[in-house]
This record gives structure tokens, C-alpha cells and sequence, in this order.
């Protein structure tokens, strides 16, 4: 349900950014794939267990704006793992990323920031690392830049980076690093 959600609101964009007069200038580049993976221990279990089988499908889109002045990028990614051994295993895996540049005469300033909506497998011994339960989590993270050229040789730069991963696990133990 929530892929379906994450699809309607990026053909949206597409659709916005491809409608005469308000995507004067957008260009819309879609990309897929897709990939078969088998695994005979998927749980990292130390009994025997039964092997499964799963295709992966990557899907998106990246709708960008490039000018003399300025350049812009927003790309929506689907990923949706499918695999033979139950639900437990399967993934709908949501990205978006961006990207803007703007130059000026002796300035030029970025701002680049990305969202992941994903899963992860949780152990549950931290000794054994059996794999049993998967966890959602929402990450981003956002990088603006300031750049100003003194003089043909120098230049003054401002960085600044922030990132964040939050789990949707009732227990509460897991963090990110």
C-alpha cells in the first residue's frame, strides 16, 4: 500500500514536470532493473534450512532542470524484493533524492539532501546474529555547501552535513553508526 502511495506521488511529479508550461526546461530520465537471487541460508541459521529464491525490481526516475545558473535533480526510487520463502522476507523499499546547484558571479551553492523509507532484519542474539525479525526505518540526511572564489587561486568554503535513522522497533535498542 505504501509503494503504491510513494508511485502515485512520483508519476505525479513526472506528469507535473512533463505538462507543457510548467516543465519548460525538465527533462525525465526512468530507469528499471530487475534481480534474481537465491539464498540456502537466508537467516544466517546454524540447522539446516530451506533455500529461497526472490527477484528484485529497481525502479525510478530522475526529473532534472539544468540552466547556465543553476542545475536541479529529484529522483524517486521503488525498490520491491519478492521472495519464495514468505512475506518476511519481501521489501518495498522507498528513496528520494535531490540535488541543487546555483552559480553566481563568485558564488556558487549546493544543497543536496536524500529520505530512505526501508527495512532492515534485526538478530535475536547478539552473539549468534540469527536473523528474525525485519524493522522499518527512515533515514535522511541533508548537505548544504557555500562556496565563494576570492581570487583565481582561493576560495572560501562552508560545509555542513546531517544525518538521522530512526527504527520502528517497539524494543527500542537499535541504533544507527
Amino acid at each position: 500500500m505504501r509503494g503504491t502511495v510513494w508511485c502515485a506521488a512520483g508519476g505525479a511529479l513526472l506528469s507535473f514536470v512533463s505538462a507543457p508550461g510548467y516543465g519548460t526546461g525538465w527533462t525525465v530520465e526512468p530507469m528499471a532493473s530487475m534481480s534474481y537471487e537465491t539464498n540456502d541460508n537466508r537467516t544466517l541459521s546454524t540447522t539446516a534450512e530451506a533455500s529461497v529464491y526472490g527477484f528484485t525490481l529497481d525502479t525510478g526516475a530522475t526529473a532534472a532542470m539544468l540552466t547556465e545558473l543553476a542545475t536541479t535533480r529529484l529522483t524517486p526510487r521503488l525498490v520491491a524484493t519478492r521472495y519464495s520463502g514468505g512475506d518476511q522476507y519481501d521489501t518495498e523499499d522507498l528513496y528520494l533524492s535531490g540535488y541543487s546547484q546555483w552559480l553566481g558571479e563568485r558564488d556558487r551553492w549546493v544543497l543536496a539532501a536524500d529520505v530512505a523509507r526501508n527495512s532492515t532484519l534485526t538478530t535475536q542474539e547478539s552473539d549468534v546474529g540469527l536473523l528474525d525479525q525485519r524493522v522499518e526505518r527512515l533515514g535522511w540526511s541533508v548537505a548544504p555547501s557555500w562556496e565563494r572564489r576570492l581570487t583565481e587561486r582561493g576560495t572560501l568554503d562552508l560545509a555542513a552535513s546531517q544525518k538521522a535513522v530512526d527504527y520502528d522497533d517497539a524494543s527500542g535498542g537499535l541504533i544507527d553508526s
